[in-house]
């Protein structure tokens, strides 16, 4: 009789066995197929747009695999988006641009450890208008460790990171932009701008607390077969205070020289990797008193027998051919870096 027993609770534990089996198995499966895309706290969205319409302000959002909205996403509120790098530490895709309008006095938003491929196409409707990856218009904005890149069909004028503040804006909260990678943006041979900063200009932009030495030596730059505008400050005709030009691109620092006018301000041109030069006329080329022209990198340059009329200052750091510099002030800096070589390179 007891072995009767015995034999009847073997027989039950094995059948109640065997019915929670296939349900851990199927809760494994649906653990080990569920997607995690886009994730405040245990919540999932399907895109970033979605994610950020129900985020409220001082949200985490995560990204876990890659996306592609394709879209301008608007954030008007202070939140955090951070990408989550796989364990090969590759990080999450974001297909689309974002636009960061938000007004209060302490609204910042916070771009961490994404990919950002750029469509770059314009539209007046600002929710498909992809031409900027990221674009600031209000509030603060920190940006770090992150690849910035365009689609490889883009229009032209794709930016990368624009940074402007309305003149009425009442936010003083930092930029900072730091650690990432900014692929080659140009458009058919046109340089367009890796960084595009946006300030200081009379009833449009509001001056902004930048030190653009940092934004230029703390972010890595790709360079194209041809050219990459690194960074460009538009400021119009008024006074610049971050007046940076950053460009493998010789034909586009020379013109910007050409056209540099009497100004007072201070201008820095640096043209790094370039490694041809079409010269269009006998024109000199005018270094002003407070203008800094630096040729960077490895590469030798032909310049074609451009005479370059300095009063302000240039330090050349590259291999150069066929140039002339003519000192034109009794403070004008020509400074050549060790063991550059020079052919045919006249100083005058």
């Amino acid at each position: 009789m007891c072995m009767k027993k015995l034999f009847s609770i073997i027989l039950l534990a094995i059948s109640i066995l065997c019915l929670c089996l296939p349900l851990s198995g199927c809760k494994a499966s649906i653990n080990q197929n569920r997607e995690e895309k886009v994730m405040i706290g245990d919540i999932n969205f399907s895109s970033l747009t979605e994610a950020v319409k129900n985020a409220k302000s001082g949200d985490k959002i995560e990204i876990h695999n890659d996306i592609s909205d394709n879209k301008n996403v608007l954030i008007d509120k202070s939140i955090t988006i951070v990408g989550k790098p796989n364990s090969s530490n590759v990080k999450p895709k974001f297909y689309g641009s974002l636009t960061i309008d938000a007004k209060l006095e302490n609204d910042s938003v916070n771009i961490e450890n994404l990919e950002i491929i750029n469509p770059g196409k314009y539209d007046e409707e600002p929710v498909n208008n992809t031409l900027y990856a990221i674009n600031l218009i209000d509030g603060g904005l920190n940006i770090k460790n992150c690849k910035i890149m365009p689609n490889e069909k883009h229009d032209d004028n794709t930016c990368g990171i624009v940074i402007s503040r309305a003149t009425d804006s009442i936010s003083n909260m930092p930029i900072t932009i730091s650690g990432n990678q900014l692929g080659c943006f140009e458009y058919n041979g046109k340089l367009n701008s890796a960084i595009l900063i946006k300030n200081n200009k009379s009833g449009q932009y509001k001056n902004l607390n930048l030190n653009a030495d940092l934004i230029k030596s703390k972010n890595t730059f790709d360079y194209g077969s041809s050219c990459n505008h690194i960074i460009s400050v538009d400021y119009g005709s008024v006074e610049a205070k971050y007046p940076y030009i950053v460009s493998s691109n010789a034909d586009f620092v020379i013109d910007k020289l050409k056209n540099n006018g009497q100004s007072n301000n201070f201008n820095h041109y640096t043209l790094i990797n370039a490694t041809s030069f079409n010269k269009d006329n006998d024109d000199p080329v005018y270094v002003l008193s407070n203008t800094f022209l630096t040729f960077a990198g490895a590469k030798p340059l032909d310049l074609k027998g451009t005479t370059f009329k300095v009063a302000g200052s240039v330090d050349i750091n590259s291999s150069l051919q066929n140039a002339t510099f003519e000192r034109t002030t009794d403070t004008a800096s020509i400074v050549f870096g060790e063991n550059i070589s020079q052919d045919n390179v006249e100083i005058i």
